[in-house]
């Protein structure tokens, strides 16, 4: 889900491209009332996006309606700026990433002419929110607190974006008796 068109318009082409087209759907929607039926996905992608809603009740709304969405045993893979939330870090890490993966010229053209813009319009703008209140940066142990009490099992966590997020994978099991 996503308010905004682009966000959708850019996971509808990812999922294009991976070949994913006929399995994913994307919705324009708030998602802490997800408009889909109970026990319909098998896997749930939460990048950065929950941290956006700062009050721990309506967070603890949405995960229990991921839960909801989600079939047993169900993923849910969440990426979640951490309190030491640092652009630089990120585009860093980034940087590395490219360089090993694209190449010394593509690192080259993006540390000098993709990143600069990506900080100051974007990175800049989480990194105010999150140092205001007005969004929310966690601790990894906090992140796992939350899938728990929710009713999810924590399977893997650890720190991404150069320690400036988290990547949570928790699994929910619908128990029959």
């Amino acid at each position: 889900t996503d308010l905004l068109p682009a966000g959708l318009l850019s996971a509808n082409a990812k999922a294009r491209s991976l070949g994913l087209k006929n399995r994913v759907r994307c919705l324009q929607s708030d998602m802490i009332d997800l408009p889909v039926r109970n026990n319909c996905a098998d896997v749930i992608f939460a990048h950065f996006s929950i941290y956006t809603i700062p009050e721990k009740e309506k967070r603890q709304r949405l995960l229990k309606n991921f839960k909801r969405a989600l079939k047993s045993d169900g993923l849910l893979v969440m990426v979640n700026p951490s309190q030491q939330y640092d652009p630089q870090n990120i585009i860093q890490a980034s940087l590395e990433l490219d360089e090993r993966k694209k190449g010394k010229v593509i690192c080259l053209l993006k540390k000098w002419f993709v990143y600069p813009l990506t900080k100051w319009f974007g990175l800049r703008f989480v990194h105010q929110q999150i140092k205001s209140g007005n969004w929310h940066g966690y601790t990894l142990e906090e992140l796992a607190t939350e899938l728990e009490d929710t009713g999810f099992e924590v399977l893997h966590s650890e720190p991404v974006y150069g320690n400036s997020a988290y990547l949570i994978l928790g699994r929910y099991r619908l128990i029959s008796i």
